[in-house]
């Protein structure tokens, strides 16, 4: 006889915290495992699509006189490594010497990167940002981004912001590599 035809009731099992605790890291661990299963060449296909939706969307709401995305990108080098000749640029960026030369030149002109003569070789230029230049890529001045800065004040949760501040380091060491 089952135990309901002889008027015992099946109960669900009750847990201590600590259980609960421990099925909630087996829930985490299986989760993670799943997320592994994934493969890599769908999470590139993903990563890959929602960058360039957030790209278009953010340049929907471009402002006059903002940099362009070369121009960004190579400030972002620039801040990252500090200093970089014309070279190392064009050769970092895939871009022609004169591309990157007017690249240089416009932000020059904007008051955004300096060039200095190298100290050990004088037919050197290192670029640099300057204090304006720096405070633009670090979002402290300038140059800001509505559709994100709305998304990540408005859409996200403070859990949700650090989550992106984490993986934001990330992805600069993708995009810098």
């Amino acid at each position: 006889m089952s135990p309901q035809q002889i008027g015992e009731t099946t109960a669900t099992p009750s847990f201590s915290p600590q259980q609960k605790g421990f099925r909630e890291i087996c829930d985490q661990i299986e989760a993670a495992d799943a997320a592994e299963s994934v493969p890599l060449s769908a999470v590139a296909a993903r990563l890959r699509v929602v960058f360039v939706l957030l790209l278009r969307r953010s340049r929907q709401q471009d402002s006059a006189g903002r940099l362009s995305p070369s121009q960004l990108s190579v400030m972002g080098r620039l801040d990252r490594f500090e200093t970089m000749t014309a070279t190392e640029l064009a050769q970092a960026e895939a871009l022609r010497p004169q591309t990157i030369r007017n690249l240089i030149d416009e932000l020059r002109d904007e008051g955004l990167i300096v060039g200095v003569r190298d100290t050990d070789d004088a037919r050197r230029v290192n670029l640099m940002l300057t204090g304006e230049g720096r405070a633009m890529v670090r979002g402290t001045r300038g140059q800001d981004d509505p559709f994100l800065l709305d998304a990540l004040r408005e859409k996200l949760t403070e859990s949700q912001r650090r989550k992106v501040i984490d993986v934001l380091e990330i992805l600069e060491n993708i995009a810098y590599s």
